[in-house]
């Protein structure tokens, strides 16, 4: 929905087709692209996290102690 981010759409998808192509083709490939799954899984833990960073640096800027709180951080000491 967001028109800024369409590329992570396009990523995501393109990553569950990989994925499909790596697990029918798993049985014929050899140890030496075993790792290629782990690298899939690293670029969706990333995309993730791209994609929802500017919305927890929106909330920080909007009310600091809702952030404080959602990310489990101590009491925030009193600004001067």
């Amino acid at each position: 929905k967001r028109k800024e981010i369409e590329w992570a759409r396009d990523l995501a998808a393109m990553v569950q087709v990989s994925l499909v192509a790596y697990m029918s083709a798993g049985a014929f490939l050899g140890l030496a692209n075993f790792d290629f799954f782990y690298h899939l899984v690293a670029i969706v833990v990333v995309l993730h996290d791209m994609v929802s960073r500017p919305t927890a640096t929106k909330v920080a800027t909007q009310d600091p102690e809702a952030t404080r709180r959602s990310t489990g951080a101590g009491p925030t000491l009193p600004q001067v």
